[in-house]
């Protein structure tokens, strides 16, 4: 594999540009892409000898055309380097929500259901509904990423959060979309308290066994009537007493909660693991152009030195100028009449 760092070209098309994060098997970068010019993520396989694993979560996700799941794009598969390239979101995961008050969160709520009703739909199984894997866009339009663990007919790779875990997936049962939903539910309970769903130091046995205590009154009454009862019945211990992403839907709808994004100031830029190479080698998204124009007009400055073209059309203004104060000065400046005496 190769040493991956920024300003590296994968499959002579994608520079990296920075470090977004890392998984057990895989890293994700950041990179500019030199055929469309765009900025794509590429989720890159640590270990080549289990490309399997990685084709198989691309041609998954491939085939998950919804609004509010990350698009991907193309597979590569060399000697050195397998990854595939996606949909650059560039936002903060879901936890930016954390306490926001219900008006401005449940609309993010109600696009991750849907997108988890599309994916039940088609016999997909998330089996990691978690805020790490619900970006952000500049726009504030949720997305849910991260199908590496997604369970479907054709089979069962493992792996997961912890906390995203049912008390039927601890138990080694087959996955079923009533996992998703569990998960979800104990999402929304810490983005709506601030609290953990559940204790750090006994996690599996209170998901097993506790309930997460009930909303204060406070927050009771700021949701959507019938709202928590809704949650509590997507955290039973019973797979068959919760609700289904496609009802959770449903009863957003009938109180006016439409899938949508959120108000843009919970959006910040991800942090990455390290600095962006020049500007001048990727092509800002709108929202950063205001910002990065300075330092871009700098670097450009820096390392092509000034063109030609600005250069004789710089003196040609000057010289014009010059001839300006040479001749017409004169005529422009009358000499003052001083009025003799009689």
């Amino acid at each position: 594999m190769l040493d991956l760092s920024s300003g590296s070209v994968l499959a002579n098309r994608y520079t990296l540009q920075r470090r977004l994060g890392a998984g057990a098997l895989t890293e994700t970068w950041l990179a500019s892409d030199r055929m469309t010019r765009a900025s794509v993520a590429l989720k890159i396989l640590s270990d080549p000898s289990r490309r399997d694993i990685l084709k198989r979560e691309w041609q998954l996700s491939l085939r998950l055309v919804h609004a509010h799941i990350v698009r991907v794009f193309e597979f590569s598969d060399d000697d050195d380097t397998v990854f595939y390239s996606q949909q650059f979101i560039d936002g903060s995961d879901l936890r930016a929500m954390s306490q926001a008050p219900p008006g401005d969160l449940l609309p993010a709520i109600a696009a991750i259901a849907d997108a988890l009703r599309y994916g039940h739909a088609r016999d997909v199984v998330h089996r990691d509904v978690k805020a790490d894997n619900v970006l952000l866009d500049a726009a504030g339009v949720p997305y849910l990423i991260d199908f590496g663990v997604a369970a479907t007919p054709d089979g069962d790779p493992g792996g997961g959060s912890l906390i995203a875990s049912s008390p039927q997936r601890l138990d080694g049962e087959a996955p079923t979309p009533a996992d998703d939903v569990f998960a979800l539910g104990g999402l929304i309970y810490e983005l709506i308290t601030g609290d953990a769903t559940y204790s750090s130091t006994n996690t599996a046995e209170d998901i097993r066994t506790r309930m997460p205590a009930a909303f204060s009154t406070r927050i009771d009454e700021s949701l959507p009537q019938g709202f928590a009862a809704l949650v509590f019945r997507m955290l039973d211990k019973e797979p068959a007493n919760r609700p289904t992403a496609s009802d959770i839907v449903a009863f957003l709808a009938a109180r006016g909660i439409a899938p949508g994004p959120v108000p843009k100031h919970y959006v910040a830029a991800r942090q990455a693991d390290a600095v962006d190479i020049a500007p001048s080698s990727i092509e800002p998204t709108a929202r950063q152009r205001s910002a990065t124009a300075p330092a871009a007009a700098s670097a450009a400055t820096r390392q092509d030195g000034v063109r030609p073209g600005v250069l004789f059309g710089s003196l040609a203004i000057l010289m014009a100028a010059l001839l300006g104060v040479v001749f017409l000065l004169p005529t422009a400046v009358e000499t003052p009449t001083v009025d003799t005496p009689p």
